[in-house]
């Protein structure tokens, strides 16, 4: 999205992007240092989930039309974000859910390289543990979506 926009130009997945950035340096910072945001750094968080928040509901107000295949992919982006806001964002909430799902790659990589034809198999199969694991219902939700149950 970021590059099929004009040089210079604003786009509401860059906005979104810099506000995933900043969250994730906030939340990075508290980690390192007492675990918790002070007063200054829970606003900072309140208004980078606003930027954020801003960002997508643009993103899906702009592509509605689906004029092509690659709005209507940008709308599904967007509108899933936002169904999903809490999931994606629950990083910024609990300590224990990964900022993204390299997790899962390095879970897996033994067995891709070890198996031939199981990579795709064996990302999914990740995610599923990483459900059980963290308990997340972002998880979950992905183990559902690519047809794998997880226990609970």
């Amino acid at each position: 999205m970021i590059d099929a926009s004009a040089p210079g130009q604003w786009c509401w997945a860059g906005q979104a992007t810099a506000a995933l950035r900043q969250m994730k340096r906030l939340t990075d910072a508290a980690l390192a240092g007492e675990g918790t945001l002070d007063s200054a750094g829970q606003g900072k968080l309140a208004a980078a989930r606003h930027q954020f928040r801003s960002a997508v509901l643009i993103g899906q107000k702009q592509t509605a039309a689906r004029a092509g295949p690659l709005m209507a992919k940008h709308h599904a982006l967007a509108r899933r974000l936002r169904q999903r806001e809490d999931d994606y964002l629950r990083f910024t909430t609990d300590p224990q859910v990964p900022f993204d799902n390299d997790l899962a790659s390095h879970c897996t990589s033994w067995v891709r390289s070890a198996v031939p034809g199981l990579s795709r198999w064996s990302g999914r199969v990740a995610g599923v543990l990483l459900s059980v694991a963290f308990g997340t219902d972002s998880f979950r939700q992905r183990a559902a979506e690519v047809g794998v149950v997880a226990a609970a």
